[in-house]
């Protein structure tokens, strides 16, 4: 069986959280730059505010970032957009090492014409 979900990722190396928050809602996850992290402590270097799909992982990929996509049309984003980078983190699993993978022109076009990117994490049992 395959499944999939996406999360909407902006990233921004001058605003804060509670900044980007005002503009888009609530993140699934987030942090702030500077804020420690891991063992270390190292300080991160940006601000990341994330929202994972409201869709169940058995729905389509393409119909995750659909809604991630409508999402971020609905909010101001225009008002930040030169303080932002944006795109979308889209994991695939099979448990069958099988499966694939369709994404409409429409999806891309809408995709492309925000100025978004993809990155896929697939993984194959």
């Amino acid at each position: 069986m395959l499944t999939s979900k996406a999360m909407l990722r902006i990233t921004s190396k001058s605003l804060g959280l509670n900044e980007i928050t005002a503009y888009f809602g609530k993140p699934t996850k987030g942090y702030s730059k500077g804020e420690p992290f891991g063992k270390r402590n190292n300080l991160r270097e940006h601000t990341q505010w994330m929202l994972s799909s409201n869709l169940s992982d058995s729905f389509p990929l393409g119909e995750h970032i659909d809604n991630l996509v409508e999402y971020y049309k609905s909010s101001e984003h225009m008002k930040i957009s030169s303080d932002i980078e944006i795109d979308l983190f889209c994991m695939l699993s099979s448990d069958n090492g099988q499966g694939g993978l369709l994404l409409s022109n429409k999806t891309l076009r809408n995709v492309a014409e925000l100025g978004m990117s993809i990155v896929f994490d697939v993984y194959l049992d």
